[in-house]
């Protein structure tokens, strides 16, 4: 009998552990050890990926095409890394793709696979063919993890993947304490 009577109290002590057992359960962390900077690599400007494997360079900025409007490769290198930063600290840096802005092709961000361009990342000169500038850095994506199936006209790039699956730079270096820009480029 008295074994009967405890059983409600079993019971409520299942239930209430049972939410805390639930919540303590592991989810995949974010990967927030990775920083975008502007650094230097092979003599150039580069956005680089800071990880803890070591710098993933993305973009070596070489062209002058844009100093005459003030926008230098060094210029470009620290806006368009702060662009990156910005959409991966606000979790809308997944895909990029390319388009079209005042009558320049671009390089922009795509929230999802086959999504419509959320915000530029950089122009790319006049005649200049942003979906090349992608299909090179696909190349590399390809090489580091496989094939892409691409199913539709515009190239989509994952572009966390290729920072977690691309081979580090050993000519990449970004400083040891970058400045924190927080300035949205949108």
């Amino acid at each position: 009998m008295k074994a009967l009577f405890l059983i409600p109290i079993y019971i409520t002590c299942i239930i209430g552990i049972l939410p805390s057992v639930a919540i303590a359960q592991p989810t995949p962390p974010k990967v927030d050890d990775i920083k975008f900077l502007c650094g230097v690599s092979r003599g150039f400007p580069a956005t680089i990926a800071r990880t803890p494997r070591g710098n993933i360079t993305l973009i070596l900025w070489k062209s002058e095409y844009f100093s005459s409007s003030g926008w230098t490769p060094q210029r470009r290198c620290e806006a368009v890394s702060a662009r990156f930063q910005l959409a991966y600290t606000n979790d809308a840096l997944n895909y990029i793709t390319t388009g079209r802005k005042n009558g320049y092709p671009v390089v922009c961000l795509a929230r999802s696979l086959n999504g419509a361009c959320s915000g530029i990342l950089f122009t790319v000169k006049s005649g200049g063919d942003a979906r090349r500038k992608l299909e090179l850095l696909e190349s590399v994506r390809i090489r580091v993890s496989g094939p892409l199936d691409e199913s539709t006209g515009r190239n989509y790039f994952d572009i966390l993947e290729f920072v977690r699956m691309a081979p580090p730079d050993p000519d990449a270096t970004v400083p040891q304490n970058p400045k924190e820009e927080r300035q949205n480029f949108s």
